[in-house]
């Protein structure tokens, strides 16, 4: 058997990229190989690489299917991906006459099922497979099924020059059918074109049509099969498996892991949506399931932080009593914090909905309302320098008028800011004032203005940190490299913590601040300069980051299985 064949890339180099040690046609072999290769190569780090490694991955396969149809032409089929990558061309397909009952073909009729077909029957040109597989629907299920078999053998035999065509006059071939889609074909040609899995689908295919051919899905869904997207959300189903066990010891097991994985694991809910939480099978009942103790495992880690303040605290006052009183303020303040965040959010929806405009509604914002909030960094700015001018204090009932009517506006034009991003920025605007010996309204002016500049930088998608589409729990490196971590490391600080809010959720940021706080109140109280507080705030970050990404590995351990495995 030749090992090459003509084009770009030989057979033994795409088994070496998709990880083969040596060239094989064993399909099972082949998929293992590729999803281990494919959990270093992803298409939001390098879609150029992954865009290679699934071209390989295609030929593989389709090298693969075709010794196996001439070695055994009696194999079933075998499921898996292969399409080729093409441009995106319009094929129209010519569908063939719908008979009528009395001329409806009879089972002598219909092709032949004979496994020993010759290849003219076998390489059947796509357009000829539409024909075929139309007038098996119209024929009835039955002979439709007896079919199926042969129906993959001649797929497996198209060229894989040609696939994409045949994958366009399929896609289109089952949207213009005039009956529900029978599942068993959907699936066949699914499980050959990997029409849900593959990202490129929507590309080759077009968007309408991706969309209508979506929309014939027997049932409504299809089972999640790309390994990557198991790996990464099937821990939503195991845990939902485990908070629902009917063993009290199992469900504790799933609190536990609840806790451990943090608020990365209702962000990660968010970002599996909700068409793929439904195909992975999850139900709406288990959704919320997961979001309630998520909020009770909030309540759990605010105590905990409020023991490791004390601790902190102590250790720097040397007064328990003390301590334990700054403990409190700070975890209190916390708590304030986070239900003033959550209700700006709710005002913010509330005025949304009374001005007709919904949640789910895709926005474009205008020119004014990506304007507006860089006034507000000009206030704050003008502010500090006029507080550092006329002193707080002494203002007039007039200036304090005044004063009330700059925080109004301030507040209502960075209303537009999601909760975690106020809420991060709030949170280190406090930091930095706190962190100062003594009050300086051109510092806190200034410090609001530097805050807020850096957080609409990240909101208005002047800079992010990590290419989209994001499916990864937890960050990673920034985009940039090295130079990108150093700006913001220092002068994109408020980016920096923006993003983090925004990818590991609040907990993470309000955290490092109750440390930073804590240490602060602590010195406050022995009359001693604050400012060693704000060598809390990066260290404190890189612990909390650290214990986030060590309890979200600890929990998916907990979850590796399903409770009925674990028994």
């Amino acid at each position: 058997m030749n090992t090459t064949r003509p084009g770009a890339s030989s057979w033994p180099d795409d088994c070496a990229r998709i990880g083969l040690t040596s060239t094989s046609v064993d399909l099972a072999e082949i998929k293992r190989a590729y999803a281990g290769t494919l959990r270093v190569t992803r298409p939001d780090d390098d879609a150029a690489a992954y865009q290679a490694l699934r071209e390989a991955y295609d030929r593989v396969v389709a090298h693969a299917r075709q010794a196996s149809a001439r070695l055994d032409p009696h194999a079933a089929h075998d499921p898996g991906p292969a399409i080729d990558d093409p441009a995106t061309a319009t094929i129209t397909v010519t569908a063939a006459p719908t008979p009528s009952p009395s001329s409806a073909p009879s089972h002598s009729s219909l092709p032949s099922q004979n496994p020993q077909a010759d290849d003219a029957v076998l390489h059947r040109s796509p357009q000829a497979l539409c024909e075929w597989i139309e007038t098996l629907v119209q024929a009835g299920r039955e002979p439709l099924s007896n079919a199926l078999p042969e129906l993959a053998r001649s797929l497996q035999a198209v060229p894989l020059s040609q696939r994409t065509e045949t994958s366009i006059r399929m896609a289109d071939l089952l949207i213009q059918l005039d009956r529900p889609v029978p599942p068993e074909l959907f699936a066949l040609l699914d499980e050959h074109f990997d029409w849900i899995e593959d990202f490129r689908s929507g590309q080759h295919l077009g968007a309408t049509r991706y969309a209508a051919l979506i929309g014939r899905l027997p049932g409504g869904q299809v089972p999640v099969r790309d390994p990557a997207v198991l790996e990464e959300y099937g821990v939503l189903v195991r845990l939902s498996q485990w908070l629902e066990a009917r063993q009290p010891a199992s469900r504790r097991r799933g609190y536990l892991a609840v806790l451990l994985m943090g608020d990365a694991l209702p962000a990660q809910l968010e970002r599996a949506g909700e068409p793929l939480r439904r195909r992975l099978g999850l139900h709406p009942v288990d959704d919320r399931n997961i979001r309630r103790t998520a909020l009770l495992a909030q309540g759990v880690h605010l105590i905990l932080m409020t023991a490791l303040v004390w601790v902190l605290t102590m250790l720097v006052s040397g007064a328990p009593l003390q301590a334990a009183g700054i403990a409190l303020q700070v975890a209190a303040g916390a708590a304030l914090m986070q239900v003033a965040a959550a209700g700006l959010q709710l005002l913010l929806a509330a005025l949304q909905m009374m001005g007709g405009v919904t949640p789910q509604e895709p926005q474009r914002k205008t020119f004014w309302e990506s304007v507006t909030p860089w006034i507000a960094v000009a206030v704050f700015a003008l502010a500090g320098a006029g507080g550092a001018v006329t002193p707080w204090l002494h203002l007039s009932g007039t200036g304090r008028f005044g004063m009330a009517v700059f925080c109004t506006i301030t507040a209502f034009l960075l209303m537009p800011l999601p909760r975690a991003m106020i809420l991060s920025g709030v949170l280190l605007w406090g930091g930095l004032v706190v962190g100062m010996s003594s009050y300086s309204a051109l510092w806190a002016g200034f410090a609001a203005a530097w805050v807020a500049a850096g957080t609409l930088v990240l909101s208005q998608g002047i800079y992010r940190p990590e290419s989209e589409p994001v499916r990864d729990a937890l960050p990673r490196w920034p985009r940039g490299g090295p130079l990108a971590a150093l700006l913001l490391g220092t002068v994109g600080l408020p980016t920096l913590f923006a993003w983090l809010a925004t990818r590991c959720g609040q907990r993470v940021i309000m955290s490092t601040f109750m440390i930073e706080a804590g240490i602060a109140g602590a010195l406050l109280e022995a009359h001693r300069p604050t400012w060693p507080a704000l060598i809390a705030i990066p260290v404190g970050l890189a612990v909390m980051l650290a214990a986030q990404r060590f309890g979200w590995a600890a929990g998916r351990r907990l979850m590796a299985q399903s409770p009925a495995k674990h028994r």
